[in-house]
């Protein structure tokens, strides 16, 4: 490998930011590594995570739950994201959840960080929003 093909990671970035988000409730930014679960308390907290995904891809997806350990078990059934660590913090609420989700995909892009996705949850349109807009 040539010294300078060197590309950042950002996981240093990425925690940091995460570490900005959470409430005021004082929750710290865990990591989740690879074939690991979160503790069983945190299993139904309403977070903000970010996975890296592994070299050579290299890209982050950032994403919100109101369950952890589902998510991260769903994103690992998918063979790119096996081997990801997950970082998150708690949040109060889902609404924070999401409002959270969006700063941070604005705040990595901006940083330039590489993103699987730039669509955040808020943006997502539910079942209820094809049928209002159906009727209108």
């Amino acid at each position: 490998i040539n010294e300078f093909d060197f590309s950042p990671d950002y996981s240093d970035l990425v925690v940091s930011e995460l570490s900005r988000l959470r409430g005021s409730d004082g929750h710290r930014v865990k990591s989740v590594l690879p074939r690991w679960l979160p503790p069983p308390r945190d299993r139904m907290l309403s977070v903000v995570y970010a996975l890296r995904l592994p070299d050579p891809d290299g890209r982050w997806y950032v994403g919100e739950t109101d369950d952890v350990s589902e998510r991260i078990q769903e994103h690992r059934r998918s063979p790119a994201k096996r081997n990801a660590t997950f970082h998150y913090v708690a949040v109060p609420n889902k609404s924070e959840a999401t409002r959270a989700e969006a700063e941070l995909i604005t705040t990595l892009l901006k940083c330039g960080v590489p993103l699987l996705s730039s669509r955040d949850g808020g943006r997502k349109r539910t079942s209820a929003s094809r049928i209002i807009n159906h009727i209108d």
